[in-house]
């Protein structure tokens, strides 16, 4: 999801700087919505999260964070769609749009840590690829920019009642 957001950045804001160097120059002031503080905080908390994981020999601890804050970050992206001044991507507002990238930035970060803690790649782009109707079996592709799982598939199988 985070990646797909910066697609839409690119496609509406051709000339936009998306480096990192302007996004940490974005004014996050914008960013006022309980949602986005209450991520902001859970960023924040992540490498406690990490240290105690580790001091405990509890890496679940980590799993239960990104799940965490990948639900959130789902949450706010849902409330973008009945706030459009809470939207990602906002081809009238600039300014709001780099600040809100700057944070899908940081979240995406630690989304990508804390699946490395794990040993999994975060995905750039997960498309369903084929669905076969005799055997249900779907099946998705994750390219991983620059990583080592390249084009790795998950096949899902259940057999119907």
């Amino acid at each position: 999801r985070c990646a797909s957001i910066f697609r839409q950045a690119r496609e509406a804001f051709p000339d936009l700087d998306l480096s990192t160097a302007a996004l940490a120059g974005a004014d996050l002031s914008i960013l006022t919505d309980e949602a986005e503080i209450g991520i902001v905080k859970m960023l924040a908390s992540y490498p406690r999260i990490i240290e105690g994981a580790a001091a405990a020999h509890e890496p679940h601890r980590a799993a239960f964070f990104v799940h965490e804050l990948a639900s959130a970050f789902h949450s706010l992206w849902n409330k973008g769609k009945d706030s459009p001044q809470l939207r990602f991507v906002n081809q009238t507002d600039r300014k709001s749009t780099l600040a809100r990238l700057a944070f899908v930035h940081a979240v995406r970060g630690v989304l990508a840590s804390g699946l490395a803690v794990a040993g999994v790649a975060a995905p750039e782009e997960m498309r369903c690829r084929s669905l076969s109707a005799g055997a249900h079996k779907v099946r998705l592709t994750a390219r991983a920019n620059g990583s080592s799982i390249g084009g790795a598939w998950l096949v899902l199988e259940w057999i119907a009642p």
